[in-house]
């Protein structure tokens, strides 16, 4: 990685404009706007006038098939609610792109693990101050705990760790290495929650991609798992043009037995779409999110 993560930052432009709604928004993040590159900070800027935040929404929500933004914008109040319900004094975000948690969430001492090039570019925009110390870490090639008790992490504490948008960009063997981590390093009571995709969602891509390799036919489009995902393919199709394909997914019905072979114990799965109905249906805001992109929770 030579820069800072695409998808980071279309999470941050995602929640700027979650912020930037007057009556009925999730959540407050008023620094996500400078994690911002130039042309999104401008979209964002310009969402404060209502009339075009109801645009770029309904574009973003019709360009994007499949739920991106709202699917981050209801994740993102979600563990939100995790981390205050815990109330531990210690919180890890881990692959933290440009979460502003440690910033916007008062009281636990934060830990903001990621790699170099998207820390590095995060902070050069955010600025100084809260209780957040920085810990370079390759997920792929660093062992994590070394690093995070190197920073001041306190092992006999407990902790919330955030595992947020990451684990579908990684290995089995890096998520397998990092969750066994986690269950060796934090203290009893402990809260993981971490986001993943959905498997079979993978294998639909997987089946698209190889009928779409096979075809002869110029100008065919293949509509291999359409059926199954609504707009699987075009979100995929858009992180892999942004050079973030997706390697890695769980199956729902065998998460709770993988975790449990961890030392982590699931207490709730839920996909955005659940979510969704959570946070926005309330609110009557009817907008597409992904049953494919699910939010986990488990203790140590």
């Amino acid at each position: 990685m030579r820069g800072s993560s695409r998808s980071a930052e279309h999470v941050a432009l995602f929640r700027a404009l979650e912020h930037n709604r007057r009556h009925d928004r999730l959540f407050d993040d008023r620094l996500a706007v400078r994690m911002l590159p130039p042309l999104h900070r401008a979209v964002a800027t310009a969402s404060r006038v209502p009339a075009v935040h109801r645009w770029i929404v309904r574009y973003l929500d019709h360009h994007f098939a499949g739920g991106p933004r709202a699917s981050a914008v209801v994740r993102t109040r979600f563990i939100d609610d995790q981390i205050r319900a815990a109330g531990a004094p210690q919180l890890v975000l881990l692959g933290a792109g440009f979460d502003n948690r440690a910033h916007r969430l008062a009281g636990p001492v934060a830990f903001e693990v990621d790699h170099p090039a998207t820390q590095a570019t995060k902070r050069r925009r955010v600025p100084a101050g809260g209780a957040v110390r920085y810990v370079p870490v390759d997920l792929t090639r660093d062992a994590l705990a070394p690093a995070l008790l190197a920073a001041g992490f306190d092992a006999s504490a407990p902790a919330v760790v955030v595992w947020e948008g990451v684990t579908n960009y990684l290995t089995a063997e890096s998520v397998d290495a990092t969750l066994r981590a986690l269950a060796g390093l934090l203290a009893p009571g402990s809260t993981v929650v971490f986001t993943y995709v959905d498997r079979a969602a993978l294998e639909s891509i997987e089946s698209i991609e190889s009928i779409e390799s096979t075809e002869s036919t110029e100008g065919t489009e293949s509509t291999a798992g359409a059926g199954t995902f609504t707009g699987l393919a075009q979100w995929h199709d858009a992180v892999r043009r942004g050079g973030e394909p997706w390697t890695f997914g769980f199956d729902p019905a065998e998460l709770a037995g993988y975790l449990e072979q961890r030392a982590l114990h699931l207490t709730e799965d839920l996909s955005t779409r659940d979510a969704a109905a959570r946070y926005l249906e309330p609110l009557g805001r009817d907008e597409p999110t992904a049953e494919f992109y699910r939010i986990a929770v488990c203790r140590a």
